[in-house]
Parts: C-alpha cells; structure tokens; sequence
C-alpha cells in the first residue's frame, strides 16, 4: 500500500520505498521486530524518549523536518501520516 500525499503523489526515496515503507523500516529498527500500522507506540514501548530518537532518525533517513507535532503521534499509522505530510510540506516550500 502506497502513502499518498494530498496532491496524489506518492512521496518516495531513491530505493522506490514509499513513506509507510520507510517508516516501517525505522520502527521495526527500532523496536528489533515486526510491526503493524494499526500498533500504538505504547504497545511497542517507543515512550518520549525513543520519540525523539526515532525523529533524529527520520530526519536523517528521509531528509524531512521533525517538529514538536511528533510527539502526539498515537499509532504507526500516524507517524506515518505525520511523516507523509512533513514531506508534502517541504515539496511545497522549495518549490
């Protein structure tokens, strides 16, 4: 399933992994196994601290700004979401 961004783009890396797949990537790294979009950062143990870790690494594995908003991210689904609209915003700035 692609993440597709409100102008109907999927935003994707180089490798041709959309936004869900390289957020998956990051959380399963992070947490040392699978997971699911529908999974709660609690039920994978990722608390504030791990949130802040994890945004220093997506801001370095996707090239995208992290702000504070980070931290009300509920789900995996929701980071993705957040993530997927971090992006759009900085293709709308720098273009």
């Amino acid at each position: 399933m692609e993440t597709r961004a409100a102008d109907g783009d999927a935003h994707q890396d180089p490798a041709g992994l959309d936004t869900q797949q390289q957020v998956l990537v990051l959380v399963r790294a992070k947490v040392g196994h699978d997971v699911q979009p529908s999974d709660t950062l609690s039920h994978l143990e990722i608390d504030s601290l791990a949130t802040a870790e994890l945004s220093l690494e997506i801001e370095t594995a996707l090239a995208v700004r992290v702000d504070d908003g980070i931290m009300d991210v509920q789900t995996v689904s929701e980071l993705i979401a957040y993530v997927d609209e971090r992006r759009r915003r900085s293709v709308l700035k720098s273009a």
